[in-house]
């Protein structure tokens, strides 16, 4: 998934101007489909064999681990965004 995201439009958040940079940060992650993602309304997949020990139930439809790589690259993808767009004085201070 190595996609370009422009974000040269957004200025780093160094403090100040937070609801100027977060308008912006929220429509640069909606725009890339990972709003439901950033928000922690989509979860990780977790893998079949993983629910049926925990759970002891019958065995589950495969979820494929497709499904979980793909989850993991748009995971790492909106860190990168939300890293690349914060000044590195904030980042000490988080």
């Amino acid at each position: 998934m190595s996609q370009k995201i422009d974000i040269r439009n957004i200025l780093k958040f160094n403090g100040s101007y937070f609801h100027i940079w977060k308008h912006k940060l929220t429509f640069l992650i909606l725009n890339e489909k990972l709003w439901t993602l950033v928000e922690g309304i989509e979860t990780k997949p977790i893998p079949p064999i993983a629910i049926q020990k925990i759970v002891r139930v019958q065995p589950l439809p495969y979820i494929g681990v497709g499904n979980i790589f793909h989850w993991e690259e748009r995971d790492s993808l909106s860190f990168t965004i939300i890293n690349n767009i914060i000044d590195n004085f904030v980042v000490s201070h988080i």
